[in-house]
């Protein structure tokens, strides 16, 4: 996508939140347990638990790096207030970052370590980053209706705990899987970001044809 933007601007760059972004090299390949170790000084395995969070180590850590974070915080925002704060604040480069928490992606694979075992914390997925902009995001689809299942329940509980942005129980889809479910991936690619990096307008609003606009 971005090699055939360069073609249309006529250039191979473009300048956007201060740094020059340039589309016909190759990206680094990134992934969060590596850097989480050396922004956060810990393994990123000590705030999962299983499929979920372990609330008291994730409470810990925040405020050991000065996050904000409370008792009513849900575990799911304390996550990406660290990744945000003290991960993405180092990379300004544009980067494919993998190996994201199953807690926070209940759609996707766990991810399958070199030697063949499952790592049931973390998943088969990346986002693309600008600037700490997320411009894309891609996973395996999971078609496990058991794993499914398990994935919305964790889901609920994180909603029932706080987080309003957790996905609910889908009972159609987890019947839609367990009547056959192929191997699928998919990707999400944001347009309006897309047309930020390409004219090097860090806001979202001056971009959108029909922007949602604050009652007078």
């Amino acid at each position: 996508v971005l090699l055939d933007a360069a073609k249309t601007l006529g250039k191979e760059s473009v300048e956007y939140r201060g740094q020059t972004v340039r589309f016909g090299s190759g990206f680094k390949r990134l992934r969060l347990p590596e850097l989480w170790k050396e922004h956060c000084q810990g393994d990123i395995h000590e705030v999962l638990q299983g499929k979920g969070f372990n609330r008291p180590a994730l409470i810990a850590t925040a405020k050991r790096l000065h996050v904000g974070a409370d008792e009513k915080t849900p575990s799911a925002k304390i996550f990406d207030r660290i990744v945000d704060e003290r991960v993405l604040s180092h990379v300004k480069e544009p980067v494919f970052l993998f190996d994201h928490p199953t807690a926070i992606t209940p759609l996707a694979k766990c991810k399958q370590n070199p030697d063949g075992t499952i790592d049931e914390s973390l998943v088969e997925r990346f986002e693309f980053f600008v600037a700490g902009d997320e411009f894309a995001n891609a996973y395996s689809e999971l078609n496990d209706p058991q794993d499914q299942r398990g994935r919305f329940e964790e889901q609920a509980r994180q909603r029932a705990g706080g987080d309003d942005e957790a996905e609910v129980l889908d009972e159609e889809f987890v019947q839609a899987m367990e009547v056959g479910m192929p191997p699928t991936g998919g990707i999400g690619i944001g347009i309006d970001r897309l047309v930020m990096l390409l004219t090097g307008n860090p806001s979202i609003r001056e971009v959108i044809l029909f922007p949602t606009l604050k009652p007078e």
